[in-house]
């Protein structure tokens, strides 16, 4: 069941909020660790989109620990 959550896809903001930070920032940090996303929409009306475990990983090893899922 929690690789079922962790293949799910996240737009940018809530992965932002997860990591407690600005879009811009989030983006930052995901392409930083190497987290691949996909762009839905159009133009600029589209968002990035991410795994929700990739999220997690990032989360979780900037905090320095390891957790399954908290969603």
């Amino acid at each position: 069941m929690l690789d079922r959550f962790a293949q799910q896809w996240l737009p940018l903001k809530y992965a932002a909020k997860f990591l407690g930070c600005a879009q811009t920032e989030a983006q930052q940090q995901l392409a930083t660790a190497g987290v691949s996303s996909r762009f839905v929409g159009r133009g600029g009306s589209g968002t990035f989109m991410y795994r929700r475990g990739d999220v997690e990983r990032v989360f979780y090893e900037q905090q320095g620990g390891t957790q399954l899922s908290c969603f």
